[in-house]
């Protein structure tokens, strides 16, 4: 990702870079926080039901615990070969309430949680889809130029006068394109998790923790 950034700020002479990796690893992290919350990693964690019981601690699910808001859907009880259960549910103090009336749950039986968290990208793991890595390049260099713009004011540049202005040229029409495609990803995922495709195309890709 650091590689598809430099080509895009045409900064690719090693003996010489303008930005050094740490500073871009922490603009490819802007990007990847802002495109999770357009596009979250799709995530499931199942909690084992106790009979009769309609509060679950979220205390022990470090995600679930520091975003509950992150929380898609409950089905409750889960079973794999049937048709999935979805329960009502509310979070209050780190807790998962089931409001359903009737609780279709058993002591043992599985309740699954799909949320949404953010994507991982390191240097031995991606969950960015492949068709979706330019976007996170293309946020993530913008970003840094702008940064870059911020930092030639009142400085010698060999570029003239301008440098700083001409960096904000090229930055913010970057910048909105990338916002601007997050917002579209954001919309075309709101219309699958309200129902308009099957909840088995919706949920092919979610994984588990």
């Amino acid at each position: 990702m650091r590689g598809q950034v430099r080509k895009d700020l045409h900064d690719e002479d090693a003996a010489n870079y303008r930005w050094t990796d740490a500073v871009l690893e922490r603009h490819i992290g802007r990007a990847v926080e802002e495109y999770s919350e357009a596009v979250p990693y799709q995530a499931y964690q199942d909690i084992t039901a106790v009979a009769d019981q309609r509060a679950y601690s979220l205390i022990s699910y470090t995600y679930l615990k520091d975003r509950p808001d992150s929380i898609v859907r409950v089905c409750a009880p889960w079973v794999s070969t049937q048709v999935w259960k979805e329960a009502r549910f509310r979070v209050w103090n780190n807790s998962l309430y089931l409001l359903d009336d009737t609780l279709p749950t058993a002591a043992g039986d599985t309740i699954r949680v799909f949320y949404g968290r953010r994507h991982t990208l390191d240097a031995t793991t991606s969950t960015i889809p492949q068709e979706h890595e330019p976007l996170i390049a293309l946020g993530a260099g913008a970003m840094a130029a702008l940064e870059w713009a911020n930092y030639a004011i009142n400085r010698v540049n060999v570029g003239g006068g301008w440098v700083d202005r001409n960096y904000i040229d090229w930055a913010e029409p970057r910048l909105q394109e990338f916002m601007s495609t997050l917002a579209h990803l954001k919309a075309q995922r709101a219309v699958s998790e309200d129902g308009r495709v099957s909840p088995i195309q919706a949920w092919d890709s979610w994984k588990t923790i």
